[in-house]
């Protein structure tokens, strides 16, 4: 299952049910060799304005952190 949606993740975590974040699944497709790091990083860019600041924050620094 992915979602961002922090209340639904909060009950399904609660019931212990796998999940993941859309930028997750991108990076996993990025680390099976599916996309180029810098797809990838655009990719991310596009997420930030739908995602929560942590799982931008985080996925850029997963990907060597966000470019100058």
């Amino acid at each position: 299952m992915s979602s961002d949606d922090s209340k639904f993740i909060r009950i399904i975590d609660a019931i212990n049910i796998p999940y993941l974040t859309p930028s997750t699944v991108i990076l996993h497709v990025y680390w099976k060799g599916a996309l180029n790091l810098e797809k990838t990083r655009e990719i991310i860019k596009k997420l930030k304005n739908l995602v929560s600041e942590e799982e931008y924050h985080l996925a850029m620094e997963e990907l060597g952190g966000e470019e100058k």
